[in-house]
């Protein structure tokens, strides 16, 4: 009885979450959050000159639903949203799909003799339409960026891995070309995605790998072969591609992406002024201790101070890598705990959001004045609602840890794949990249987490807590 209680109460809860986020919602599907990629989108997509920070898709999608909207008269905007917010719910479905699937056949998902009932099947609806209504997600769906369509492929894409490393054979070619195609799809949507893919099958390969080793199943090895098939082609198809439409000149004044760049902003900035004393007198010949602290004062300063330099070195990156060596030398500890929090709040990214009061990232703080600038109100209501809800969640599942573990250990062929691609995500943005902790780039963590998390809350109870049987 106790239980039943327990499960009303959830299910009335993210009820309220679903009506205040269709509201929300609706009254924003006419707005355009004011963001700085915005109006640099709507430009490329009428010049298409892209260099090696954009990609094709994006530019091209606004550029035919642009004209779309002229023909029929209708916002540009508001196309853009709703053929975002199709796709969104396409994905997510799809993730919980595979949550289905695994936990009532435990690794026999495709199996055709074997089919979801209707219960199960309003089931995944509803907790579908549960974390489209997050607040996150209905923001970034409804705002002119590649946030949106990047983190549908992915998690499309993470989706057709989970089935292909489950399914049966007769569904294993089917699995390779849609797994290689939202790789594609999303690597040419964001310029990073392609890393993170890439980063994602190569540890997901070796976590198979060792699996093999322990059990010596040739099924095992054969699923993990598949995932460099799907590897080679995504990377093939995404070089393809970048190679016909990134024009790399398009902006001499911008330096391209390298891990020399990367490894310079996540280890030197902002600490350029505080070796400016320790650096030849060739550097400081060309880069004056007035610049270094305007360097240091945003991330978006360290764009010129690299050009400075390459310019002087002719292209060479000796300078950049002298003042990277340097700043790691006298600052490594900083950078290590520097790195550290920054991966606890990637990795934890859905408790980072809920507690940024405390945390007061300012990256955070930045999209909320966007998510508010046209119904602040209701727009704080959402957002603190569902961060108690999502308190609610996790304390019932620590509270319940057995069920929970359980949970996990009957799942933990698509469990450990979200486990193992958020991790990778938090590698890349804190290792390989100079992004740091910023919600927008570790949305992807943040909504497999939050799928996560919500499919743990409904099976913390012995029935479905939603829907009953017809």
């Amino acid at each position: 009885m106790q239980n039943l209680k327990i499960k009303q109460f959830i299910t009335i809860l993210f009820i309220v979450q679903m009506v205040v986020g269709t509201i929300w919602i609706l009254l924003n599907i006419n707005k355009v959050p004011h963001y700085g990629d915005t109006p640099e989108y709507i430009h490329l997509s009428l010049t298409l000159d892209l260099d090696k920070y954009r990609t094709i898709l994006y530019p091209i999608f606004l550029k035919y639903t642009i004209l779309l909207s002229t023909y029929l008269n209708i916002p540009y905007h508001v196309i853009v949203y709703i053929i975002q917010m199709i796709v969104s719910f396409i994905s997510i479905y799809s993730l919980f799909y595979m949550f289905a699937y695994v936990l009532k056949k435990k690794n026999k998902i495709c199996s055709k003799s074997k089919t979801l009932s209707r219960k199960e099947w309003l089931t995944i609806l509803f907790l579908t339409f549960f974390v489209f209504t997050n607040p996150l997600t209905a923001h970034f769906n409804l705002s002119v960026l590649t946030d949106s369509l990047a983190l549908s492929f992915t998690l499309l894409f993470i989706s057709f891995i989970v089935h292909l490393c489950n399914c049966n054979n007769d569904k294993i070619l089917l699995n390779i070309i849609l797994a290689s195609l939202f790789f594609v799809l999303m690597s040419i949507t964001r310029p990073e995605r392609v890393v993170i893919g890439a980063l994602f099958i190569g540890v997901l390969t070796l976590y198979e790998l060792v699996r093999y080793i322990k059990n010596k199943d040739k099924v095992i090895a054969q699923k993990t072969s598949l995932l460099l098939v799907v590897l080679i082609i995504g990377l093939v198809f995404t070089q393809i591609i970048n190679t016909n439409t990134q024009n790399h000149i398009v902006d001499s004044n911008r330096v391209q992406p390298s891990i020399s760049r990367s490894l310079y902003e996540r280890i030197v900035w902002p600490r350029l002024s505080g070796v400016y004393n320790e650096l030849p007198d060739s550097i400081k010949q060309v880069i004056s201790y007035e610049e270094a602290i305007s360097h240091d004062q945003s991330v978006n300063n360290t764009n010129m101070v690299m050009k400075k330099l390459l310019d002087y070195d002719k292209g060479s990156w000796n300078s950049v890598h002298t003042i990277t060596k340097i700043a790691f030398l006298k600052y490594y500890l900083q950078i290590i705990l520097s790195v550290s929090y920054d991966s606890i709040k990637n990795i934890f990214t859905p408790l980072t959001f809920t507690f940024n009061k405390y945390m007061k990232d300012q990256w955070i703080d930045w999209t909320m004045t966007r998510m508010s600038e046209f119904h602040p109100m209701l727009s704080n209501l959402y957002i603190k609602y569902f961060k108690i809800l999502l308190i609610i969640m996790l304390s019932l599942i620590l509270v319940k840890i057995k069920t929970a573990y359980n949970f996990v250990k009957n799942t933990n062929r698509i469990t450990s794949i979200i486990i193992i691609f958020a991790l990778t995500c938090t590698i890349f943005f804190v290792g390989v990249s100079n992004l740091g902790y910023h919600i927008r780039y570790s949305m992807p963590i943040y909504i497999t987490l939050i799928i996560l998390i919500t499919e743990l809350t409904r099976n913390l109870f012995p029935n479905e807590f939603n829907s009953k049987e017809k």
